[in-house]
């Protein structure tokens, strides 16, 4: 072996671990420099932190992992460029008809009228204070009550927005508080007055108390109408069924505005928080 000039770690002539060539001889590998380490702990490492990345991304537990996540965002929408997960599927009504399209499975109440007392609409031991400039009506839209009355205000084709009050039968609906307002939602979604109804989205289903102590149950959802079917793009509706103590009847809180009109939706706001006993 010819002698190396230059120093560093080279293969060990005898054999065994490599040596240091100080550029004349051979020092002990105690007393030579540290030798260079091997790459492959360090690649193995490298390799490790990348797999550990690779798994906490990928998830390959979760079933499809090239699936997008499911869409949890509560937001409402502000119209129909709206994509998240679908609010419900559309309503359905197994139940023959009375001829004008109502559910012969929810009892109507005919010719129940009484009339408004100045600006407070009374029905039974409650009464909520009208929408100045709004016209007064029969309330048949709570046509599933007695003693109804209400308002309504045009908007705009044949669509109006709407206020009401009407006592609701216990022995033809739920003696449930909150059974009762989902069968009032269902009944109203499956009458000729949403017929063009595409989806219902659920906004509030909670126990609700008025100012003066009376309690009940309020679903708040959005009736969405088939796109292109009206220039309305449907209904934010609200149905609130209190508990009065009587033994027969709850009293029944009913207002509609229009999805989008801010407006009326709070001119309608101001009627139920109004509701009060008479």
């Amino acid at each position: 072996m010819e002698p190396m000039a230059q120093s560093g770690w080279y293969p060990d002539p005898d054999g065994g671990e490599p040596r240091y060539w100080d550029g004349g001889r051979w020092a002990d590998n105690e007393n030579g420099p540290p030798a260079p380490r091997p790459l492959w702990p360090l690649i193995t490492a490298v390799l490790s932190a990348t797999l550990a990345v690779v798994l906490l991304m990928w998830q390959p537990w979760r079933g499809n992992p090239w699936s997008l996540p499911t869409d949890t965002n509560s937001a409402s929408p502000t119209g129909r460029q709206w994509n998240e997960v679908a609010p419900s599927k559309p309503p359905t009504s197994p139940q023959p008809t009375d001829g004008l399209g109502r559910p012969v499975a929810c009892p109507i109440v005919s010719d129940s009228f009484v009339p408004p007392q100045g600006d407070w609409y009374v029905s039974g031991p409650m009464k909520y204070k009208g929408v100045p400039g709004w016209r007064r009506s029969s309330a048949n839209i709570i046509d599933y009550t007695s003693e109804r009355v209400g308002q309504d205000n045009h908007v705009i084709d044949n669509w109006i927005a709407v206020t009401a009050i009407g006592q609701l039968s216990k022995a033809d609906y739920s003696r449930d508080a909150k059974t009762a307002a989902m069968q009032i939602i269902s009944c109203m979604s499956t009458s000729y007055y949403y017929s063009a109804l595409e989806s219902i989205e659920s906004l509030e289903d909670r126990a609700y108390t008025t100012n003066d102590g009376v309690t009940g149950w309020l679903m708040r959802v959005n009736f969405w109408n088939v796109p292109g079917t009206y220039r309305v793009k449907g209904d934010e509706v609200v149905v609130l069924v209190l508990e009065t103590g009587s033994q027969s009847h709850f009293t029944l809180f009913h207002t509609e505005a229009p999805i989008g009109d801010d407006q009326r939706k709070n001119l309608v706001a101001d009627s139920l928080a109004s509701l009060q006993r008479s």
